[in-house]
């Protein structure tokens, strides 16, 4: 385990979160058919899933997304975490056409996304 990570969990624990892993049931699921482009802040430990960063060309930044722009639900479906996200993009398929629930510097904001 790398210094960075090692001394990460440490700091979590002591602030009583529980950490992923490489090892978690996150890391051991097959990857999804569909991405809204997004990086995950892993550090990040609220409702939703905050964007570290966001790619160009991808649903997510096309639908309006930027970085540190936090997803909390796919078509009124809560995104309570990295888990829970994941799970949410394994029941849409490419060619989908979603609404984005994101909390933005605050204020909640409704984006339309298309999944390629």
């Amino acid at each position: 385990m790398s210094l960075l990570k090692s001394v990460t969990l440490s700091l979590c624990l002591l602030l009583g979160f529980s950490f992923l892993q490489n090892t978690s049931l996150y890391a051991q699921k097959p990857p999804t058919k569909v991405s809204l482009g997004i990086r995950p802040d892993l550090l990040y430990f609220g409702d939703g899933v905050r964007a570290a960063a966001v790619s160009k060309d991808k649903p997510g930044s096309k639908a309006g997304m930027k970085p540190d722009d936090i997803l909390l639900a796919i078509d009124g479906k809560s995104v309570g975490g990295l888990v829970q996200y994941r799970d949410l993009l394994n029941t849409y398929k490419p060619g989908d056409k979603v609404t984005l629930t994101i909390k933005r510097k605050g204020k909640k904001i409704q984006l339309q996304a298309e999944f390629k």
